[in-house]
C-alpha cells in the first residue's frame, strides 16, 4: 500500500490587470485520490484559507502567503512519503484578466530532498509529461515555461540533503493573452517513499508593459523635444 502522511504547502495568487468573479481553484491528487484547499479573495489578491486538512493517510497545512504581482501563482510544498513510492499532482488555478498587448512570462522551481533512511533518494516526472512544473492558460495553451527534471541522489548518510534544481526559463517573449480568463500551474512527481522528504517552491508570472509607463515615456520624450527646438 501506497501512502504519504505528511505535506505542508502554501500558494499565493493575485492579478493586478484585473479580477474575474470566480474565486481560486487549489487541489492535490495523492495517489489517485483528490483533495481540494479552501480559497478566497479580499482586497484583490487570491488567498489560501489557513487551514489543517486530513485527507486519509495524509495531512495537508495550508498557509496564507499574499502576493503582490501581476498574474502570478506561487507556491511551497513538503512532502514526507512513508511506505512505498507515491505519486502526487498538485493543481493552482486562478482567474485572471489581463490587458490587451505582448507579454512576458517567468517559470521557476527549486527544493531540496531529505534522504531519510541513507538509501538513495529520487524525484520524478510523471503522467507522461516532460516536466514537473507545467503553466497553462485555459483549456489549455501551454505558455512555453514548462520546468524541472527528474533527480536522483545514491546512498548516503542516513538523512543526508541534496538540492533540487534550481531550475528556471524566462523571461519569454509571450503573445497577447487578454482572451483567456484562468491561469494554472500543476505540479506532478513520484517520490521515492521510503520516510524520504522533497520540498519544492514554484512561480510562474505573466506580465503586460503597463500603458501608464509607456504614455510616460512618450511625454519625456516629447519634453525632450521641446527642449532642444
Amino acid at each position: 500500500m501506497r501512502f504519504a502522511r505528511y505535506i505542508a504547502a502554501t500558494a499565493a495568487i493575485a492579478s493586478l490587470a484585473g479580477l474575474a468573479s470566480a474565486g481560486p481553484v487549489a487541489s492535490v491528487l495523492i495517489d489517485g485520490s483528490s483533495y481540494e484547499l479552501e480559497s478566497f479573495e479580499v482586497d484583490g489578491q487570491f488567498r489560501l484559507v489557513p487551514a489543517i486538512y486530513n485527507f486519509g493517510d495524509t495531512v495537508v497545512e495550508a498557509l496564507e502567503t499574499p502576493r503582490d504581482a501581476g498574474a502570478t501563482i506561487a507556491y511551497g510544498l513538503a512532502v514526507t512519503d512513508f511506505g512505498a513510492a507515491s505519486t502526487f499532482a498538485f493543481t493552482f488555478s486562478m482567474p485572471i484578466t489581463l490587458d490587451a498587448g505582448a507579454t512576458t512570462i517567468v517559470s521557476s522551481i527549486v527544493g531540496g530532498m531529505t534522504d531519510f533512511r541513507g538509501n538513495g533518494v529520487s524525484i520524478s516526472t510523471t503522467g507522461g509529461f516532460g516536466t514537473i512544473q507545467r503553466s497553462w492558460v485555459d483549456g489549455p495553451t501551454d505558455l512555453g515555461v514548462d520546468v524541472g527534471a527528474s533527480a536522483a541522489f545514491g546512498a548516503g548518510p542516513a538523512g543526508s540533503l541534496h538540492t533540487y534544481g534550481s531550475f528556471a526559463t524566462g523571461p519569454v517573449a509571450g503573445p497577447d493573452l487578454s482572451g483567456f480568463g484562468t491561469l494554472t500551474v500543476a505540479v506532478d512527481f513520484l517520490s521515492s517513499g521510503d520516510n524520504d522528504v522533497t520540498v519544492l517552491t514554484g512561480f510562474t508570472d505573466i506580465v503586460v508593459p503597463a500603458p501608464s509607463s509607456l504614455a510616460l515615456l512618450g511625454a519625456m520624450g516629447l519634453v525632450g523635444r521641446r527642449r532642444r527646438a
